[in-house]
């Protein structure tokens, strides 16, 4: 059978040919699989399960860019873990992980921004909005990017002084109206 069988890189061209020509559904069959696996000489979604993974990040990640999964991303998107072979489990912890990076990198965008706090609490709620995940998922997510970063700018504030970590009581005060202003619960 090893003799038999093509290259690990014909395979991912033999997928990436049928996923061009349907780049909307997203769909690759039981039938379409074992056809490969014929032509090819071995289970074409076993042995590049890796890049097939990586592959459905990249597409969760692209459609995750503009801020908003509409109802056909949602579905292309479902279409294509099942195509890959992924169960609701390992598509969420995919969409999680993805999630978690865009989440830091958005949240520290929207908070580099010179907007008022409240705007910036509403901005940083549209980062989660349609997110193929659980709500528990997406709360969760988002409380360790704002803690993250409010402990990374409490950090800034502190100074050494005499062997111990202070803070000026004004530049405290001014960071906890910033995270009331925009209903934050440290």
């Amino acid at each position: 059978g090893m003799l038999g069988r093509q290259s690990y890189q014909a395979g991912l061209l033999a997928v990436w040919d049928k996923l061009s020509k349907m780049p909307t559904q997203c769909v690759i069959t039981d039938a379409d699989w074992l056809s490969l696996g014929e032509k090819l000489g071995c289970d074409v979604r076993k042995r590049c399960r890796d890049d097939l993974i990586k592959w459905y990040r990249q597409a969760f990640e692209a459609y995750l860019s503009d801020r908003y999964f509409d109802p056909v991303e949602k579905a292309d998107l479902a279409s294509l873990a099942r195509s890959f072979g992924l169960d609701a489990a390992a598509a969420e912890a995919i969409h999680g992980e993805a999630f978690a990076s865009y989440c830091r990198i958005g949240m520290l965008t929207v908070m580099l921004r010179d907007i008022p706090p409240q705007q910036k609490r509403e901005q940083m709620n549209l980062l989660g909005k349609e997110v193929p995940l659980s709500d528990e998922k997406v709360k969760e997510t988002m409380r360790d990017a704002f803690q993250s970063y409010f402990n990374d700018r409490l950090k800034g504030l502190m100074q050494q002084e005499d062997g111990g970590e202070v803070m000026d009581p004004s530049a405290y005060a001014a960071f906890a109206a910033e995270i009331k202003q925009m209903d934050f619960n440290m």
